[in-house]
């Protein structure tokens, strides 16, 4: 439930960017997690992790176009750790949802 309130929340306070920054934020957040994650499972500790993330906005119709992601990490980590992440990144749930997308079935409710 603390992560259903957490991203309530953080959606919030994104819903005044422009959908394509939310969009880019949302997805950036997923690959971090992605990294984070097995780190921790492993034991690789870090100090710092974050992103650079850069993309196309698209018109008609209006979307993100490609994107490009460069990973941070402190401290660096050996080269065979980076392969495996940068894997893993790309199997993030979001980048899957992007690169296979998903029927979207969007009705109002009924009373």
């Amino acid at each position: 439930m603390a992560c259903a309130s957490w991203r309530r929340r953080m959606l919030t306070a994104w819903s005044w960017m422009p959908h394509q920054r939310t969009e880019a934020a949302a997805l950036g957040a997923c690959i971090l997690e992605f990294v984070a994650n097995p780190c921790r499972l492993r034991e690789i500790s870090f100090e710092r992790l974050s992103l650079e993330l850069g993309y196309e906005e698209l018109e008609r119709p209006r979307r993100v176009g490609p994107l490009e992601v460069v990973l941070h990490i402190e401290p660096d980590l050996p080269d065979d750790v980076k392969r495996k992440s940068i894997g893993v990144a790309r199997h993030a749930t979001l980048v899957n949802t992007l690169a296979r997308p998903s029927e979207v079935d969007i009705r109002f409710a009924e009373e």
